[in-house]
């Protein structure tokens, strides 16, 4: 009795697995009738999953996926001719996932470049605090302008003051990544749809008060700016020195080189315009404007040809509002050691880790006050 019922589950276990694999592969060969690729694509791979030794259906599956690539090409090159180069970037990686061998794909990939921005900025955050009682969500970010003129967004974390955004460039020179630059450092404030709360008649006056006290705070998303950089034009002259190393040697072993005793430099409240040049010499940026700072710019950048990924780094920020004119003030500190390195810790991140090697660099930035 007990093996005939053995037999019994292990029949319906076969019916069910045969089953569900005959969906998954029927409704992929369905798909790929009607020409509906991608859907196919999906079926086939789940069929395969479930039986990867299936030979016609590890056929279908790379059929299908060919098709996948060829198509997610034709929509990287629409991308590419509206300049929307984050669209085309993933575009373009899908592609070489769907199809590895896809030539056109691979000689398209060696064209752009990954690009790290981050740094750290120390802000005492109670003095803003009184400021932002009806925020129902407060989030401290800083905007990066790229070389093209977009701007990127940039979280910074509460805790450790850490800030990084990740862009994609096609086909710019590597002096170019220079131009990336701070736009602005504050506070974005959220509040949620406003719901009422059930009261009496006697506080419904109040609570109508409150409400409006809120509407006219702030709306759904404003941005209290601490530190801005308005009407930021900025051009470069020069070359990149060729120091490529045979093989690309890790960042946090190069960083003593860049730490210096030097004092910290004065607080400065950056004006409404400021036009700059950067003037490359070698292995040394430099960063001329009338005021002779440079917190605008990154402090280093690294570059690795190998793997087309670039670190543009912007060091440690300490800002501060003054008391009696309320003004925020800011300052870029000098790097003393690894205490005091914000990258020691911040190379911990594992997620961003390939971006942590180079072949070029590091090029300082240096400023240098002009007529």
């Amino acid at each position: 009795m007990q093996s005939q019922s053995l037999l019994y589950v292990i029949f319906f276990f076969l019916i069910f697995s045969f089953g569900s694999c005959s969906f998954h592969y029927q409704e992929g060969v369905r798909l790929q009738e009607a020409e509906r690729w991608e859907e196919a694509a999906i079926e086939f791979h789940l069929a395969f999953v479930e039986d990867p030794d299936d030979e016609e259906i590890r056929q279908r599956l790379t059929f299908v996926n060919q098709k996948v690539a060829a198509e997610s090409m034709t929509r990287y090159y629409q991308h590419l001719q509206k300049n929307e180069h984050q669209k085309a970037y993933r575009r373009l990686v899908a592609a070489t996932l769907q199809d590895p061998e896809l030539e056109i794909a691979k000689n398209q990939l060696v064209k752009w470049y990954q690009i790290l921005i981050a740094g750290k900025i120390e802000l005492e955050f109670e003095q803003i605090r009184s400021n932002v009682r009806l925020a129902d969500e407060m989030q401290l970010v800083a905007y990066i302008n790229t070389p093209d003129g977009r701007k990127l967004k940039a979280n910074i974390a509460n805790e450790s003051g850490f800030f990084f955004a990740e862009d994609v460039v096609y086909q710019q020179p590597f002096a170019s990544f220079a131009l990336y630059s701070l736009d602005s450092i504050g506070l974005e404030l959220i509040q949620r749809p406003y719901q009422a709360l059930a009261v009496d008649e006697e506080n419904q006056a109040q609570e109508d008060a409150r409400r409006m006290a809120m509407r006219n705070t702030f709306s759904q998303k404003n941005f209290y700016r601490f530190i801005t950089f308005r009407n930021l034009l900025g051009n470069i002259s020069g070359n990149l020195a060729s120091n490529e190393i045979p093989i690309a040697g890790d960042i946090f072993a190069v960083r003593p080189s860049l730490w210096s005793q030097e004092n910290p430099p004065s607080w400065w409240n950056p004006p409404r315009s400021l036009n700059y040049e950067l003037r490359v010499n070698g292995k040394t940026i430099q960063v001329l404007s009338k005021y002779g700072r440079n917190e605008f710019t990154p402090d280093v950048m690294y570059l690795n040809q190998e793997t087309k990924r670039a670190f543009i780094d912007f060091g440690k920020y300490h800002i501060k509002q003054e008391v009696r004119s309320k003004r925020w003030l800011l300052r870029r500190m000098p790097t003393a050691d690894a205490k005091s390195d914000y990258f020691t810790l911040f190379s911990n991140n594992l997620a961003l880790y390939p971006y942590f090697f180079y072949t070029n660099g590091g090029y300082r930035f240096s400023s240098i006050a002009s007529l």
